[in-house]
């Protein structure tokens, strides 16, 4: 940053106490979040390692990851697409698993 290269930087998973801390050092601005969101997490507590509403508050885009994965080892790693959950609601609205999983998503404001 200091040599003019980079003009904003991306951190994964950081809760308020960690940007705050990098905010305090940092020469240019924190620029995303990258969180593991989809379906099933749920909202998650205000003690919550990831903070959106902070990061929101911050001009920090609050991005998701494994939207479509969830738990990713085998046999979970298809839970998100063709699992009895997202497939049951799909059913009901004439939509695949994925659709469901991705709506979810774009409804929490992510």
């Amino acid at each position: 940053a200091k040599a003019g290269g980079a003009k904003a930087i991306g951190v994964s998973h950081y809760c308020a106490h960690h940007v705050k801390d990098v905010q305090q050092v940092a020469t240019v601005p924190i620029a995303v979040n990258q969180v593991e969101f989809h379906v099933g997490m749920g909202q998650a507590p205000d003690t919550a390692t990831d903070d959106k509403d902070f990061m929101l508050s911050q001009g920090i885009v609050y991005q998701g990851f494994s939207s479509l994965c969830g738990p990713c080892p085998p046999p979970y790693n298809k839970e998100l697409i063709t699992g009895d959950l997202v497939t049951s609601i799909g059913k009901a609205h004439n939509k695949t698993g994925a659709q469901v999983a991705l709506k979810w998503v774009v409804q929490q404001g992510i």
